[in-house]
C-alpha cells in the first residue's frame, strides 16, 4: 500500500481522481477499506493477483520486496549473470505511520496478503509447492 500511495503520489497525476497528492496515507488506506473506494484507492490485491479462485497458488515463487538480495540471486544464478538488477526508481524514505485502529483493521481485513508477506518474513523468499506453477 505504501508503493501505491506514493505512485500516485507523482507530478504527472496531480488534479487525477488516482492522485494521492492531497490525501494523507492513513486517509488512503481508510479508503482503501472502504467497500465504496474512491479511484486513488482502487489498487488491486496481491493474494488473489497469486492464486485461483478457489485459493490454490498459482506461483512457484514470492520474493520479499524488503530485500531484493534474494530475487537479484535467484534471477543471477538463473541467467548467469551478476549484478542483473540497478537500483533505479527508488522512493526516498519517509515515514507513513497508521493509527493503531487503522492497522487493525487492515490486518483484519487483508489477512491472507499478510499471510504472503510473512512467508517471506524470516527468508526473504518462498517456494510454493504447486502444480499451477507459471
Amino acid at each position: 500500500l505504501r508503493s501505491w500511495y506514493r505512485y500516485r503520489q507523482r507530478k504527472a497525476l496531480t488534479g487525477s481522481e488516482k492522485s494521492t497528492a492531497d490525501v494523507t496515507f492513513e486517509e488512503f488506506v481508510i479508503e482503501y477499506l472502504s467497500e465504496d473506494r474512491r479511484t486513488f484507492a482502487e489498487i488491486g490485491n496481491q493474494h488473489r493477483f497469486c492464486t485461483d479462485e478457489q485459493g490454490q497458488m498459482l506461483i512457484k515463487y514470492l520474493f520479499s520486496f524488503d530485500d531484493l538480495s534474494h530475487f537479484e540471486a535467484f534471477i543471477e544464478s538463473r541467467l548467469g549473470v551478476q549484478e542483473c538488477l540497478p537500483n533505479l526508481n527508488a522512493s526516498r524514505p519517509s515515514e507513513l505511520g497508521l493509527s493503531r485502529q487503522t492497522i487493525a483493521r487492515l490486518e483484519l481485513s487483508n489477512a491472507p496478503e499478510f499471510e504472503l508477506y510473512e512467508s517471506t518474513a524470516a527468508s526473504g523468499w518462498k517456494e510454493f509447492e504447486t502444480s499451477n506453477s507459471v
